[in-house]
């Protein structure tokens, strides 16, 4: 009798765990599906290839992860500034570890008018490095927003959208997206 009873616990426990792994959303291969790619900064070649992205003209640079509801947050602003500045490099870098909740946090947004790049753990302390070649210290807290470029210093962490729109109208003489 136990045995049965066993047994029959044991499949009903099955089924309902096949249906809940089933039932799991895949957003990494909803993101595959998209026109958001996702660029993996995984290699020295690629970290370099990312810092020759920065500060060449006016750059937002933005560095962010999916979990942190601060950056959750500011980013329909970051969509918003990135819209609205012309001639303004969007470099918009996340530090997630794990991919599927940056993918479904990418998907969760309206539109996504950036480059995505994603920064692999072991690369965080070479980005860090790199950035501060560029004039960049990143002291760890996000999101970090700065915005370079026209042979000015970095601002430094922008952390208001009046501050962010006041530097972006500096740095580009006020030139947005109608003019």
């Amino acid at each position: 009798m136990y045995n049965k009873c066993f047994i029959a616990a044991f499949c009903i426990l099955a089924v309902a765990s096949f249906i809940l792994i089933g039932s799991v959303h895949n957003y990494e291969l909803e993101l595959e599906r998209s026109s958001i790619k996702i660029q993996e900064i995984n290699s020295d070649e690629a970290l370099y290839g990312l810092m020759s992205k920065i500060g060449a003209g006016p750059t937002l640079l933005v560095l962010y992860t999916s979990w942190c509801s601060n950056c959750v947050e500011k980013m329909p602003e970051v969509i918003g500034v990135i819209g609205s500045y012309k001639d303004v490099e969007p470099v918009v870098i996340s530090l997630d570890t794990n991919k599927e909740k940056l993918a479904g946090f990418l998907l969760s947004q309206r539109q996504i008018n950036f480059v995505p790049y994603n920064v692999s753990p072991a690369y965080h302390s070479k980005l860090a490095y790199a950035l501060a070649g560029k004039g960049v210290y990143f002291d760890g807290r996000i999101p970090y927003i700065s915005v370079l470029g026209n042979g000015s210093a970095p601002s430094g962490n922008i952390t208001s959208s009046r501050t962010l729109r006041a530097v972006m109208d500096s740095i580009t003489s006020g030139k947005t997206q109608g003019e």
